[in-house]
């Protein structure tokens, strides 16, 4: 049995803008307060289950979840042909995942803040 290819209508689809994000914060009390304006530059927002934005590299979308015990995060930059996956079995993970996004592949673009995905070392200024 062949695996199959997700037709390129339903993936454009799929990660299409549809619902733009004009808060802080996807969890939490800041979900409500207006985001600066780095979520409208990047143009986060989500498509059908996938969440997009615009980065150096052109479009890319991502995915994220967590429960107890649990982290993961995945992005994909399509013109550049690249994606990375990440899972963990620890809650605290999200800690670690703007420094491997940036270290892995240079990414800088991803909503981290919006995301809550502060890093462990992260001091705000």
């Amino acid at each position: 049995m062949q695996g199959r290819v997700l037709p390129p209508a339903a993936l454009a689809e799929m990660t299409r803008p549809q619902v733009r994000i004009p808060y802080r914060s996807q969890f939490g009390p800041l979900a409500t307060v207006a985001a600066p304006d780095s979520n409208r530059t990047i143009q986060l927002a989500y498509g059908l289950g996938w969440g997009t934005f615009q980065s150096p590299y052109g479009p890319a979308y991502f995915k994220e979840g967590h429960d107890d015990g649990w982290e993961n995060h995945s992005v994909v930059f399509p013109q550049q042909k690249k994606a990375l996956l990440l899972l963990s079995n620890s809650a605290n993970a999200d800690k670690i995942f703007r420094p491997l996004l940036v270290r892995l592949l240079g990414d800088t673009a991803t909503p981290w803040q919006w995301e809550n995905y502060v890093p462990y070392n992260y001091a705000e200024k």
